[in-house]
């Protein structure tokens, strides 16, 4: 499996041709880096590296993670392709051609009020053998993680940087994946919000403890599982 970074949280799976986009047709919300207008069009007009798209993922409501006006212009023009968006229609496990899709409700972390977003949903890929867990926004709870995963050691996992705040989440993404992938990291240079420096000063002081964790921090970054 290929996986691709294209902007703050935006995942694009391939296996065998076929592509699972994953919160990545999204408007705007600073400092957090959306769509690119070139990758957005080349998205709807399904032109590489977006050809064979089977289906966009939506983990929840928030700008950053998803476009209502961009979705509905995507289904005009491709209506082959799914729209899995459990907040919306409430299905938690779905099937493409090639990806099983799960789908976990668990809070979202604190936003500021005009973001107030209660929810927000992890997702459990797999396809070819191989299996990625994207938690999104999720809270940083590894015990709420330990019992989605249900045990299981996955081939890669996508994290927001509060994973890296706390000795006990940072133990559990030792236990839990192959590979650990912090995401959701604002590239601005200025860093207003200083959430970047945040992530690099946490894992600069865990190092040690993070053997198979990578900050994620530029866009398009590709990996292979």
């Amino acid at each position: 499996m290929k996986l691709t970074l294209i902007c703050s949280c935006g995942l694009l799976l391939e296996q065998d041709g076929r592509k699972l986009l994953v919160d990545g047709l999204t408007d705007e919300l600073p400092p957090y880096e959306s769509t690119k207008p070139e990758d957005r069009q080349r998205i709807l007009e399904a032109l590489a590296p977006f050809d064979g798209l089977c289906a966009l993922a939506v983990t929840h409501h928030h700008p950053d993670h998803w476009s209502s006006v961009w979705t509905a212009e995507l289904l005009r023009r491709q209506p082959d392709v799914q729209i899995l968006d459990p907040s919306q229609d409430g299905v938690l496990h779905a099937q493409t051609d090639i990806f099983s899709v799960s789908f976990f409700s668990l809070p979202h972390v604190p936003t500021p009020p005009q973001y107030a977003v209660r929810e927000t949903f992890a997702a459990l890929i797999s396809a070819g053998g191989k299996t990625v867990y994207a938690a999104s926004d999720a809270v940083a709870d590894a015990e709420l993680h330990r019992a989605v995963l249900g045990g299981r050691h996955v081939d890669a996992a996508f994290w927001n940087g509060q994973m890296l705040s706390f000795a006990s989440t940072r133990t559990f993404l030792a236990e839990t994946a192959v590979q650990n992938f912090i995401y959701h990291i604002p590239i601005d240079e200025k860093d207003v919000s200083g959430i970047r420096r945040k992530c690099e000063r946490c894992f600069s002081r865990s190092r040690a403890e993070l053997p198979n964790v990578t900050l994620l921090e530029t866009y398009p970054t590709s990996l292979e599982l």
